[in-house]
């Protein structure tokens, strides 16, 4: 039984303590690591502990979303330009995927809404202020940045594993890409050529 100084020489356990794991774990093995069980051996921690914190992995899944979405926005740096502030953006999601390539596979597993979502979205929308279009040619733009980021990022994913690697992607497909989205966003938006 833990006597009072053993459970005093514990850091205290905290939600973002828990998150912070989880996403190292995640990193490191992949998602399908990540349990509360593995979790409260590594923190360490009773399992049951942990929920005081979170109430399932469901959740823990959707904190660990947060903190990576989170991680990839721009904030005060964000470009005036909308064309540029759209490249940071995605290079930012692309990047923080990269660094947790586990990030596809939760996005699809998460079945709520979230806030780090709605932030993605209005720094988005803020960085296109610029862009004299409608609010929904806006959002028909961040659809297609956002879809052609991640999907790039699961290619990226599906050629590291063994049965797509011989897929060829060009290295700077990812830039190329983007290019000529945003192009033919302002060629449809009548927006000057750069």
């Amino acid at each position: 039984m833990p006597t009072a100084s053993s459970r005093s020489e514990r850091p205290a356990l905290t939600r973002d303590a828990i998150v912070a794991k989880a996403v190292e774990i995640a990193d490191a093995e992949g998602l399908d690591a990540v349990s509360i069980r593995r979790l409260a051996a590594d923190l360490p921690a009773r399992p049951m502990s942990l929920y005081n914190h979170i109430t399932d992995k469901q959740e823990l899944v959707g904190l660990m979303l947060d903190r990576i979405i989170d991680e990839g926005l721009i904030g005060d740096a964000l470009s005036p330009d909308w064309r540029e502030a759209m490249r940071q953006i995605a290079r930012s999601a692309r990047a923080a995927a990269e660094r947790h390539p586990w990030l596809t596979i939760g996005l699809g597993a998460t079945r709520a809404q979230r806030e780090s979502f709605h932030r993605h979205h209005e720094e988005s929308l803020r960085a296109l202020a610029g862009l004299r279009a409608s609010d929904a040619d806006k959002r028909r733009l961040l659809l297609a940045v956002d879809s052609f980021t991640w999907g790039h990022v699961a290619m990226e994913a599906a050629r590291r594993s063994e049965a797509l690697a011989a897929m060829q992607i060009p290295d700077d497909g990812f830039e190329v890409g983007l290019e000529w989205i945003l192009a033919g966003a302002a060629a449809a938006l009548g927006e000057p050529p750069l």
